[in-house]
């Protein structure tokens, strides 16, 4: 009959608890809660920046959901964040404190072209999950280190108030016109 659906099985918060009960129990997730770094088996890790922000921002999401994991999902935002800022540009270079968009332990055939270049797009969705992290750790690393990449960020921008899209990681210097 048009316009009759039926009811969900379960409500809408419920789930989303469950989608992210799934994430953090995923192997990959599991592997960084052990570790401190991502699995070298999952090639969508060598999207560090993309897919370290995804994470936190799940894992942040999934502590408010279900106060019965909050610390352990906290636990792999905080790890997640902690081994991103760890492969991060050393301070003191032209992308100092940026997460590179192609980095990290998987092989994937874009990230291995792409190595000595980052999108920074993508090092641009660290901050404000290190600041959301901040905010529900207390930890002031997590807020100095988006400040620190926020400046970066801001002296990469251009007059017109965007940036290159794709840049060399050791001059940050364009690789190309698109901006």
């Amino acid at each position: 009959v048009p316009g009759k659906y039926p009811l969900p099985d379960r409500d809408l918060r419920e789930a989303a608890r469950r989608v992210y009960a799934y994430i953090f129990n995923k192997p990959a997730t599991q592997y960084l809660l052990d570790t401190g770094k991502f699995d070298p088996k999952d090639p969508i890790n060598s999207y560090a920046a993309k897919n370290g922000s995804a994470l936190i921002r799940a894992m942040l999401t999934y502590a408010k959901l279900d106060p019965a994991r909050r610390d352990r999902a906290l636990l792999v935002a905080e790890k997640a964040a902690d081994y991103l800022a760890s492969i991060s540009s050393p301070a003191g270079t032209p992308l100092e404190y940026l997460v590179p968009t192609y980095a990290g332990p998987g092989e994937s055939e874009t990230g291995l072209k792409n190595a000595d270049r980052t999108m920074l797009s993508e090092p641009a969705l660290i901050p404000p999950c290190f600041l959301d992290l901040f905010h529900a750790t207390g930890k002031a690393k997590y807020r100095e280190l988006a400040v620190r990449m926020g400046e970066t960020l801001l002296r990469l921008q251009g007059e017109d108030g965007t940036w290159h899209l794709k840049v060399f990681l050791k001059d940050a210097q364009p690789c190309d016109p698109n901006r």
